[in-house]
């Protein structure tokens, strides 16, 4: 597919609901754009389904594009595409673009997928560590099947809830080491591995299947969704986002009250990302020596 021809004028600095959108800012947006167009490409090609989440849906629905101060891209998959993109992904985007997880990155520690530009970079003021690929980035999240039950929903939580603290542990306990270390214990020699670990969380969360759940849920190490009705997401609109095509859930009115309240009236706040410094010219290799 070839790639949509920014068009002219976009790059330039300008004024959105009283904001000042800068023109390095453009230039970040633009960078993720490109990628977010290499996803939606894989997706439809391999019926993957995907749609805007969080501050980007938001950003379609109220501004037809990025919320003025936000500097990211959200997008969500069903656990089932979520793992077809995996496997895919990796193959298919061709360099500068690389797919990142804590199988394909052996620095990367996040526990979701995200899409860099290995040209560009986006480090963190914060970070613990530096190992990882640091390019511009996009988010990409799976939506976990939950049990319909109140007594399974209850005890399937609680289960996902235990083994993230028992990883925060192993975590605290394996820092700065590698992601592996040999303990040995009654004359066996075990793997105390972070990597091993998070598959076995998320082994978990795949254990739900669709016959048994009638929401999904984003779970993450930092934060639990409200549950989400599987039904909103049923059929899916294609939206103006920028300069492209944004999919998202026919039910986002739920979803966006759901999260935001009043979602139509802008509330100024800072970026999440607001420790990131960011640089389309030069690679985070670069800047890290």
């Amino acid at each position: 597919m070839e790639k949509t021809v920014i068009p002219a004028g976009f790059l330039d600095e300008e004024t959105r609901s009283g904001y000042v959108v800068t023109a390095d800012m453009k230039r970040v947006w633009s960078v993720q754009l490109e990628m977010v167009e290499a996803l939606l490409d894989i997706c439809q090609r391999h019926n993957l389904r995907i749609w805007a989440d969080a501050g980007t849906l938001l950003g379609v629905i109220r501004h037809g594009g990025y919320i003025p101060w936000d500097d990211d891209i959200d997008m969500v998959m069903p656990r089932e595409d979520y793992d077809r993109l995996q496997q895919i992904a990796p193959h298919e985007l061709a360099e500068p673009l690389f797919f990142q997880t804590m199988h394909t990155d052996p620095g990367y520690t996040h526990r979701h997928a995200q899409i860099r530009n290995s040209n560009t970079a986006a480090i963190g003021l914060n970070q613990k560590s530096y190992t990882c690929n640091c390019g511009i980035f996009i988010d990409i999240f799976p939506l976990e099947y939950m049990p319909a039950s109140p007594r399974h929903f209850k005890r399937h939580y609680n289960r996902i809830t235990r083994l993230k603290q028992h990883i925060r542990l192993i975590q605290r306990l394996l820092l700065p080491l590698p992601r592996g270390i040999y303990m040995y214990c009654r004359n066996h020699t075990t793997c105390l591995s972070d990597e091993r670990l998070f598959d076995q969380y998320e082994d978990l969360l795949r254990s739900v299947k669709r016959s048994d759940a009638s929401t999904w849920v984003d779970i993450t190490f930092n934060h639990t969704s409200p549950q989400r009705p599987i039904v909103l997401y049923e059929q899916t609109l294609w939206m103006d986002f920028e300069y492209l095509k944004m999919p998202v859930p026919a039910g986002y009115d739920a979803i966006l009250t759901t999260h935001f309240g009043d979602y139509m009236t802008p509330v100024k706040s800072p970026s999440y990302h607001g420790t990131l410094i960011y640089d389309t010219e030069h690679s985070y290799k670069e800047i890290l020596k």
